[in-house]
């Protein structure tokens, strides 16, 4: 009997400020739901009062890397897009994990006409 995680619900954070304040001033989110900053290929937890889970994403929406960043930390990814941000031991390690984090922002891109939302609709990837 295997375990299936419930789909991740993200919310996006797409202008500057919402990519500058992340999760900083809002409670840990729960498990399931998290937060998909675009443009993005570093974040810092300075000022928060909790870790959090990071998968950095290729233009695709494929997870390049994952961190666990406690606070006061940062973490890059020279060849990020975008940055998927959860509260610490929600993402799942290895496959599954990355599996998980993938679909969502697939079906994000999908209601997004295919692209990114923010980005222009014929933007190359890379």
């Amino acid at each position: 009997m295997s375990l299936v995680a419930p789909p991740l619900e993200l919310r996006i954070a797409g202008n500057a400020w919402q990519r500058l304040r992340g999760l900083l001033g809002h409670p840990a989110p729960p498990c399931g739901s998290g937060l998909w900053i675009l443009r993005c290929r570093a974040v810092h937890t300075c000022g928060m009062r909790y870790p959090v889970d990071v998968a950095f994403l290729d233009c695709r929406g494929r997870v390049l890397r994952v961190a666990r960043l406690a606070p006061w930390r940062a973490a890059w990814c020279r060849h990020a897009d975008s940055v998927v941000e959860l509260r610490a031991g929600c993402l799942v390690a290895g496959a599954q994990g990355r599996e998980w984090i993938e679909s969502a922002v697939s079906r994000a891109m999908r209601a997004a006409g295919g692209v990114a939302p923010g980005s222009p609709p014929n933007a190359p990837c890379g």
